[in-house]
């Protein structure tokens, strides 16, 4: 049986593509689970990877994204519309989390919020949780925020 690289799928293994960063698991990292809603009601998509690191603390792995992310502010998606990172935004991490980081993704002209994002890090696992808001994009943050208790206690105990 031959063995999977992150570089034979980088779709299958990217953390993250925000600003043209894809942080690549190697082969003893793993997807161990994935959620994805749809809610048609409101307008959301949420999704949530959990990876786990062989080798590796969640504080290197968000460090490595933070470090990553440098001075980007904005890019160009696969289907040609540019992106905006809003940086600063307003969320509260979770307590007992060993790394933490949360982002918005904008349109350049703020007018746009596509979708919010954030990284929650415990030992050696890393939680991706993504909400886009269909509707009304600033709501995604709120989303975000609302959900985030549930993914730490999920990562927190597990």
């Amino acid at each position: 049986m031959e063995e999977e690289s992150a570089e034979a799928y980088p779709e299958a293994y990217a953390l993250t593509e925000v600003c043209d960063l894809r942080l690549l698991a190697d082969r003893e990292t793993y997807v161990d689970h994935y959620r994805h809603w749809r809610v048609s009601r409101g307008g959301y998509v949420v999704k949530n990877f959990v990876y786990a690191y062989h080798n590796r603390t969640a504080v290197e792995v968000i460090g490595e994204l933070i470090s990553g992310l440098g001075p980007c502010d904005e890019w160009i998606e696969i289907d040609d519309t540019t992106r905006k990172l809003v940086r600063n935004v307003a969320v509260d991490p979770p307590a007992s989390l060993s790394a933490f980081l949360a982002f918005c993704q904008d349109s350049p002209d703020g007018t746009k919020r596509y979708a919010c994002v954030a990284y929650l890090g415990h030992g050696n696992l890393v939680s991706r949780v993504s909400v886009a808001r269909l509707d009304y994009g600033p709501r995604a943050l709120d989303a975000l925020q609302a959900l985030l208790p549930r993914a730490a206690q999920a990562l927190l105990t597990a």
